[in-house]
């Protein structure tokens, strides 16, 4: 879709221009944020995550920790739920946390 803006041709912004300005809004958002792939890897963390729990590189988790594998959470018995909101279920979990440091002891 195109426009026209005084006279100058506006073209929509690539798919990767939009990822990039998600990514950087989800950074500045001052709750903590962690974005997972459907295969329940850790893609993106903000700050205030890192700042939650005391992790101060981003590297620690992402790629590495995976939702579908930590041990806390399945030994909550919480998995099933977890999996529905991965098929698009809208899922509550209250003051539910991570404990973030042992990710990187895995």
């Amino acid at each position: 879709m195109e426009s026209i803006h005084n006279g100058v041709l506006m073209l929509p912004r690539s798919y990767f221009e939009k990822e990039e300005l998600l990514a950087r809004v989800i950074e500045c958002f001052p709750y903590p944020i962690e974005v997972y792939a459907p295969d329940g890897t850790t893609v993106l963390v903000n700050r205030a995550m890192l700042n939650e729990y005391n992790v101060s590189d981003p590297d620690e988790i992402v790629g590495k920790y995976n939702l579908f594998k930590d041990p806390s959470i399945i030994a909550s018995g919480q998995m099933n739920a977890v999996k529905k909101a991965f098929q698009g279920e809208t899922i509550f979990f209250p003051d539910v946390k991570v404990p973030l440091e042992e990710i990187a002891e895995r």
